[in-house]
């Protein structure tokens, strides 16, 4: 098996740092919640002790908010789940679509807090490369991040993924906004894109940003 090695500075600490501080802040607010509702609960409580009878009705309201948000925190669970586990292999073959679902899910409220929105489009078939998984998605994410920066506010971000004859291609369209400069990608995705093999570069034509990957990554 290919093991290829990335030095720690060029890694995705920050941006596993980054994810799993939003994740934990998505979930102190679900529990922000269920703590402000057990404290209406104790407030029945208390009113019951005085003879108020109780209202079922917003007894089962009460019990519906607590019940949607223990529901949310498991989904936040389950998903930061996927993430972490997406470092357990040095190379395996990929999904792209489920890749970039699982980025822009785990990132969700990175996303919302720039006001935009990344809409994946499902491929026709399943698409995969042999890559390392949270390496791409770390990748994949700067790229978002970077076409975030020169976009309005409400605009929308479309996410193409075409199998290609070497390997796979995963296009981002958007409406390039006059005035707020043009599409860059930071020091460290360097690092990232030979590590992987990958080439980005905008297509003049239709105005997306394309990413290139390699069928598979070789073992230098």
């Amino acid at each position: 098996m290919c093991i290829k090695k990335l030095n720690p500075e060029d890694t995705g600490l920050v941006f596993f740092g980054r994810v799993s501080a939003s994740v934990s802040h998505e979930i102190k607010n679900v529990l922000a919640i269920i703590n402000e509702n057990s404290g209406l609960l104790g407030d029945f409580v208390l009113m019951a002790e005085k003879g108020v009878p109780l209202s079922t009705e917003r007894l089962g309201r009460l019990a519906g908010t607590v019940r949607r948000q223990i529901q949310r925190a498991d989904g936040i669970i389950k998903k930061m789940n996927r993430f972490a586990h997406s470092v357990d292999r040095p190379m395996e073959p990929v999904d792209l679509y489920d890749a970039a679902c699982l980025v822009t899910d785990i990132c969700d409220r990175m996303i919302s807090i720039n006001r935009v929105t990344v809409n994946i489009i499902p491929p026709a078939g399943v698409v995969t490369v042999n890559t390392h998984r949270f390496y791409l998605q770390n990748m994949l994410w700067i790229c978002i991040e970077s076409i975030m920066k020169i976009l309005n506010a409400n605009a929308t971000v479309q996410v193409r993924i075409e199998k290609m004859q070497n390997g796979a291609e995963i296009r981002f369209g958007f409406e390039a906004v006059p005035g707020k400069g043009e599409f860059l990608l930071p020091e460290n995705a360097s690092a990232l894109m030979t590590y992987l093999e990958v080439e980005i570069g905008d297509v003049p034509e239709s105005g997306e940003i394309r990413v290139c990957l390699p069928e598979e990554i070789r073992c230098n």
